[in-house]
């Protein structure tokens, strides 16, 4: 019986098959037991209607295990009502030993059926009665049900208890899956350290994936040197599409950086490997960064070589269009561009940056309650683009005499917004005229200048977090 239930466990289901059917025959004593592994065995190979009828021939036998595997592997073959029944005849009959397991399957299918009651019930009784990975699998199957009703702390509290049930060379892809699931949430702070805690443990496409995705955390938080070292990292990788978008990434920091050149180079490598998502990223980053080195012409042929594709990323091409054209002088073109974008998606970070390039561009023409307006709209779409919406909200009460309530928002921009920008307002503050910022101040030629920046950053379609 041992035996046989080591090669179980080495997944050697046809060798421990021929062994159980040896001991069945050889020894009626142990046919009770057998029968269960027997089931085991011919469900490893496949063959579930065998394994059905070996469960049922052990429940006939007195076997009290067997209701259990049979509820599991009805609930496999989808026949649920079948399945609850014979995993709630085992929780009466079986002692403590294995219930966690048959409470944990009970508690998904329950889970499935939208019966989310008891199903907290079951899974926080196997959670309770569960060791090892068993109790980890509880905690995750909680979590989802927690994270599902929207109760995420207490969803959160479940995967981090998870975390702690797996060895730590099968905890890393667990660890990357719980921190993506908390980035979606705007739990950053813990999906931060359980990334940095994943990548001494991770190997691989796991590996890669969790540099990648930590990198964009410290990025967002400023730390430019330590996303850098992430992407290094993530760059010289085997993961050939990871190290595409890290490629990507590395660019994005260069570029912001000044360092045109380096980032245009990670774009090309990030193009050279061939076609996809991040290829098309590649170019419109190349578009971007021709924006900053000044050539129009090239940035313009490659916004619209982009901008017939589907999706954000063409609507990100349109942008860079629109900011193109705008700084051009040709506003209306800008603005026809910018409205059919907003027209055509539901993305929140592609409406905040369209509708921000928007404003600017009424700002610059000077009408101002449009443009403040807009701004608004920016802020309560776009929480993300803060400081730059602020900052253009700000620009247009002054160029409506509402200086009090633009100098509150200016003090607000230099508070929160990335270095430099309390250096920049100061700077903005001395040319800016009492009576507005139209194309012929010289606050106006400005901000025409400003204002590209926001466009490159709209061009930046989000690659993903994997």
């Amino acid at each position: 019986m041992d035996l046989a239930l080591g090669m179980l466990r080495a997944d050697q289901f046809v060798e421990s098959e021929k062994l159980l059917r040896d001991l069945i025959a050889r020894d009626p004593g142990a046919r009770e037991s057998s029968l269960r592994l027997l089931g085991y065995a011919m469900e490893g190979q496949g063959r579930l209607a065998e394994a059905e009828a070996a469960y049922r021939d052990g429940i006939a036998s007195g076997g009290v295990g067997a209701h259990k595997s049979l509820g599991v592997l009805l609930l496999k073959m989808d026949r649920h009502a079948e399945a609850e029944a014979s995993l709630r005849r085992f929780l009466e009959l079986e002692p403590s030993t294995e219930v966690a397991g048959a409470r944990l399957a009970l508690g998904k299918m329950l889970v499935a059926r939208g019966q989310h009651a008891e199903a907290e019930v079951q899974l926080a009784a196997a959670r309770a009665a569960a060791t090892g990975e068993e109790a980890g699998n509880a905690a995750i199957a909680l979590g989802n049900l927690y994270g599902q009703l929207g109760r995420r702390e207490e969803a959160e509290s479940c995967y981090l208890d998870a975390v702690a049930c797996y060895p730590i060379e099968h905890s890393a892809q667990l660890m990357l899956d719980v921190a993506l699931m908390l980035i979606t949430w705007g739990r950053v702070d813990t999906a931060e350290t359980l990334l940095a805690q994943a990548i001494p443990r991770a190997s691989g496409t796991v590996l890669a994936m969790a540099q990648r995705n930590l990198a964009v955390l410290l990025e967002r938080r400023g730390d430019d040197d330590g996303a850098v070292v992430q992407l290094q990292h993530a760059l010289d990788g085997a993961d050939v599409e990871v190290a595409r978008r890290a490629a990507n990434g590395l660019g994005d920091i260069y570029l912001r950086m000044g360092r045109i050149d380096e980032a245009a180079d990670l774009y090309r490598r990030a193009l050279a490997d061939g076609e996809g998502d991040q290829a098309a990223v590649a170019r419109l980053n190349l578009a971007r960064a021709a924006v900053v080195q000044g050539d129009a012409v090239t940035a313009m042929a490659g916004y619209q070589a982009l901008s017939d594709l589907d999706g954000e990323l063409g609507n990100a091409a349109r942008i860079g269009i629109a900011v193109l054209l705008n700084n051009a002088g040709l506003a209306e073109e800008a603005e026809s561009e910018l409205e059919e974008v907003l027209a055509g998606t539901q993305d929140p970070y592609t409406t905040g940056m369209a509708m921000h390039n928007l404003a600017a561009t009424r700002l610059l023409q000077e009408p101002f309650e449009e443009a403040a307006e807009l701004f608004e709209r920016v802020l309560d779409s776009d929480p993300a683009n803060l400081p730059g919406a602020q900052l253009g909200r700000a620009m247009a009460l002054k160029g409506l005499g509402r200086h009090r309530e633009a100098n509150v928002l200016l003090e607000r921009v230099k508070e929160v917004g990335p270095p430099g920008s309390a250096e920049a307002i100061e700077h903005i503050e001395r040319l800016l005229p009492e009576g507005g910022c139209g194309r012929d101040h010289p606050a106006g030629r400005m901000g025409r200048r400003g204002w590209r920046w926001q466009g490159s950053q709209a061009s930046r379609t989000r690659g993903g977090n994997g």
